[in-house]
Formats: structure tokens, sequence, C-alpha cells
């Protein structure tokens, strides 16, 4: 069963190039960014290679059309992506937030 999380925040720090998803609850090992078709992040896949973790979505499912590897790390509820601004154009607004 999917265990889904729904980002409560995203913001993005152009000094550290990190994007910060709100994400109680997020769990997981998993590094897999989930993008639209323009690049945008709409969720990050923590589901690690025995399934377990969680999938925080921005936006719907519907709007995923690839994948990418993220460095990604939790810290407590926060998910935290380096390398942001290349990865997820997270120094653009993103339209799933």
């Amino acid at each position: 069963m999917l265990f889904e999380v729904r980002a409560e925040g995203f913001s993005y720090d152009i000094a550290t190039d990190t994007a910060r998803l709100e994400a109680p609850g997020a769990a997981g090992t998993g590094r897999r960014g989930l993008l639209d078709a323009r690049g945008f992040l709409v969720g990050v896949d923590l589901r690690g290679d025995d399934g377990r973790g969680a999938v925080v979505m921005l936006g719907p499912h519907e709007a995923v059309a690839g994948t990418t590897e993220l460095a990604v790390t939790l810290e407590g509820d926060l998910v935290v992506i380096a390398g942001a601004r290349a990865s997820v154009r997270a120094a653009e607004k993103n339209p799933y937030v």
C-alpha cells in the first residue's frame, strides 16, 4: 500500500541551494524526485528498495511526467533537497505550491 504525505509547505534557500518540503510523518531512504513535463517538482518518493517509506506530494500524481535521482535528506519533518536549483527548478515559482 502506498503511504502518501501531502507537503504542507515548500521553500528554497538561494544561499545554500536547498529546497525544503514540510512533510510531517514522512520517512524513508529513497531519493527519487517526481517531476512534471517542465522539470518542476511534483513530489519526492522516499520509498527504499524494500518499498518502505512515504511519497511526499506537492501536486497531483497526474502531473508526474518523469523521475530523477535527488540528493535528499530528512531533517525531522523536513525533506531537504540539495542542489535544488538545477535538479527541480527550485529558484522559480513552483506551480504546485
